[in-house]
């Protein structure tokens, strides 16, 4: 019987610590000394009211522990690291500002209730959690003070969480969000700050609950990114080496919208300030109308054996097809400015492009244009323009 006591007792001590209840027992008993009956049941009767504490506190089979940083800033570390070869569901509600840790194979979920704080890990690149190995991490209510590297076939979910401004390296932004070979979900809150990379057979989500903008998204190595939001926008949204972007949401704002190296971006309609280039083997597909800056500003680009296929207006300030590429507009095409090179002409079609231009007689190409004599434009009824628009469009 003592022996099956000390088992036990064993037993929930190991789940004890698995789940980063630290405390100690009132009693403790040392190699062939005899345990006296009190003793065990008054270890017993503390574990218990423990563990029944612990079970009353878990939610979808989630343990939630309450871990306070105000006055150990290490305590968030010390409680994963106490739970790190536990195959228990921790939920962890964090107070305070917490030091950044490392979570690898674990299902964790870490709440801030609005007010806390993850900063730098000590001895990390920056990181405030780096998330390895197959791990399933949910944040919410928090403030990240560093950067987030997910890596090996893990999964993030976001949910109202604030990021910090991303450091900016030469023209571009480092990411504060490093997604690689793993799942992003953006559930909710804004995305302000996010400075987004997708690496590696890499995947995101951007949900319909997101406001905000954000500086950059890029799908980079065979990315997916799916956005379903129709209120947050972005500086910069990117697909590069056969990576794909896909809006879902009813239009898709940006300041500058790329595709390149065999990728391509689907919208439902698109609204960029500056410029859109879509180039190397690339694809951009628009199921309703494209607006590319206002009055002689804005630049929309076709390069390299790409395509642009709008099936509303397109209207840009300028606009370049060259390189063996195509552009198909169903609507109206539309230049509302001029080449620097090209005169009175806001349209180049040049070096192999193949265009196209309306489907009824209603539609109309706007704005002057320049066509050399190894690519073709045609109108609605399937007539070839002129080199020039010194003659009225068919």
């Amino acid at each position: 019987m003592e022996t099956s006591n000390k088992l036990m007792l064993a037993t929930l001590f190991s789940h004890t610590i698995a789940v980063g209840t630290f405390a100690a027992v009132p009693n403790t008993f040392s190699a062939g000394s005899p345990a006296l009956a009190s003793e065990v049941n008054e270890n017993f009767s503390q574990l218990d009211s423990r563990l029944t504490a612990l079970e009353g506190s878990e939610s979808d089979s989630y343990i939630t522990v309450e871990v306070d940083c105000s006055e150990n800033a290490k305590a968030l570390v010390e409680a994963l690291e106490g739970s790190r070869n536990s195959n228990a569901q921790m939920e962890y509600l964090i107070s305070g500002s917490c030091e950044g840790a490392e979570i690898a194979r674990a299902d964790v979920r870490i709440d801030g209730s609005g007010s806390a704080s993850i900063t730098e890990g000590e001895d990390m690149d920056g990181e405030s959690l780096f998330i390895d190995a197959q791990s399933n991490v949910r944040l919410s209510n928090l403030t990240l003070e560093g950067t987030l590297f997910v890596r090996n076939n893990s999964n993030l979910r976001l949910e109202d969480v604030t990021l910090p401004t991303p450091v900016i390296s030469g023209d571009e932004y480092d990411p504060n969000i490093y997604i690689r070979t793993s799942y992003l979900r953006i559930n909710s809150g804004s995305i302000d700050n996010l400075s987004l990379l997708l690496n590696r057979n890499a995947s995101a989500d951007i949900r319909s609950a997101v406001i905000g903008n954000a500086f950059q998204v890029v799908a980079d190595g065979n990315s997916t990114l799916v956005i379903q939001s129709d209120t947050a926008t972005y500086d910069t949204v990117e697909a590069i080496g056969s990576s794909f972007v896909h809006s879902k949401g009813s239009v898709l704002v940006a300041d500058d919208l790329y595709a390149s190296r065999g990728s391509s971006i689907e919208a439902n309609s698109l609204q960029v300030t500056d410029f859109v280039d879509i180039w190397g083997n690339s694809h951009l597909y628009v199921q309703g109308d494209v607006t590319v800056g206002t009055e002689g500003n804005g630049r929309f680009n076709v390069f390299q054996n790409s395509a642009a296929q709008v099936s509303g207006n397109l209207s840009a300030g300028e606009m370049e097809c060259s390189n063996s590429s195509s552009f198909d507009v169903d609507g109206d095409l539309e230049t509302r400015g001029s080449l620097d090179w090209a005169g009175d002409a806001g349209l180049a079609v040049q070096r192999g492009c193949f265009g196209r231009y309306g489907e009824s007689d209603s539609n109309s190409l706007i704005g002057g244009y320049v066509i050399d004599h190894h690519s073709e434009v045609y109108t609605p009824s399937w007539a070839a323009l002129s080199e020039s628009n010194d003659e009225e469009p068919q």
